[in-house]
């Protein structure tokens, strides 16, 4: 019998199984060796730009400077002292009709002008709804009649042999 070489039945589980023990260990390897720290704060981004032919030595540089950053919350701004003596717009309303306007009246449910046009395509507010059996239509549709009191017993076609024959 030959001695062949080892050859895994299966190659590409083989190399996954490789790519993913090596994936586990890459982490350790950077945890080792702590980013520089820097002096100026400016100077610790330009330094981990600076990286350029490892990519992952740069990302953990990149990582390690932003850990060290401290995040502040913007200052809340507040109104200045003039500003507060400026009394508050009014809005006018109008007042409420003492007798309510039938729905049929304003045009009712999804017709109501009342709401917005997005609020009756979609029924979105109560009172917008058309109701369970109310049509309405995308566009406005028209149904055409026609009558007439004659037949017309000899149709023609100038396409050959389309003509109905004579009587």
């Amino acid at each position: 019998m030959l001695n062949l070489p080892f050859r895994p039945r299966y190659p590409t589980l083989l190399a996954l199984a490789l790519l993913a023990l090596l994936a586990l260990l890459a982490p350790l390897a950077h945890a080792q060796a702590p980013a520089p720290a820097a002096t100026v704060p400016d100077d610790a981004w330009r330094r981990c730009a600076a990286l350029g032919h490892d990519a992952s030595a740069r990302l953990a540089c990149f990582d390690a400077w932003a850990g060290q950053q401290a995040w502040q919350a913007p200052a809340a701004t507040r109104p200045a002292a003039s500003d507060t003596s400026v009394a508050p717009v009014a809005v006018a309303q109008a007042p409420a009709s003492a007798a309510p306007v039938s729905d049929g009246a304003r045009g009712g449910g999804c017709r109501n002008p009342q709401f917005t046009s997005l609020s009756r395509f979609w029924e979105l507010e109560t009172g917008s709804d058309c109701g369970t059996f109310s049509f309405r239509g995308y566009r406005p549709i028209t149904a055409s009649v026609v009558a007439a009191s004659s037949v017309n017993r000899q149709p023609t076609s100038d396409a050959p042999d389309h003509s109905a024959p004579t009587p």
